[in-house]
């Protein structure tokens, strides 16, 4: 019989992968035991290097992702400026929309197109508000198009977005 609180993770039954799955799973949940065998060393070590070259992988995309976005802004700047001026008067799900367009894609004349449209209404719709003396109505922040501003890789970018909603108030 093992010893108390040996052998409580490796498995002899399983293949190596499938003990670097209970592995990380105990890492991830906190569950450890007190000590741990050579083997099971050796098997936290695999883990650790696999979580390592995730973490590059995830880092990579996320810097893949701010060049994305910045080449597009930086190559429709005038959309972005024309953008910010209506941003508080779209809809939450507008502007979700184009926070989603924003990290995923490369700007198409589709795309393009799309936002646009998105611009040209909230401009419309401003100005008519404008002229018959009401004022237009702000949309809040949702917390969606929240999440998608903080996982925005561009901080100078969720920087100016978040500083709209403070003037706001």
């Amino acid at each position: 019989m093992a010893e108390e609180g040996k052998h409580t993770i490796y498995d002899s039954s399983l293949t190596w992968e499938e003990n670097k799955c209970v592995m990380r799973q105990r890492w991830e949940s906190q569950d450890w035991p007190s000590n741990l065998t050579w083997t099971e060393r050796r098997l936290f070590v695999d883990v650790m290097e696999q979580i390592g070259v995730e973490n590059q992988q995830k880092k990579r995309e996320k810097q893949e992702r701010a060049r994305t976005i910045k080449k597009n802004l930086l190559k429709h700047h005038f959309f972005w400026e024309r953008l910010k001026t209506v941003w508080l008067n779209l809809y939450p799900d507008e502007r979700v929309h184009i926070l989603q367009l924003l990290q995923n894609e490369e700007w198409t004349d589709s795309t393009l197109a799309r936002v646009r449209q998105i611009i040209e209404n909230a401009q419309f719709f401003a100005g008519m508000s404008e002229k018959v003396g009401a004022r237009e109505k702000m949309q809040k922040l949702s917390s969606e198009e929240l999440d998608l501003i903080l996982d925005l890789p561009d901080e100078a970018i969720w920087d100016e977005l978040l500083d709209l909603y403070r003037k706001m108030k």
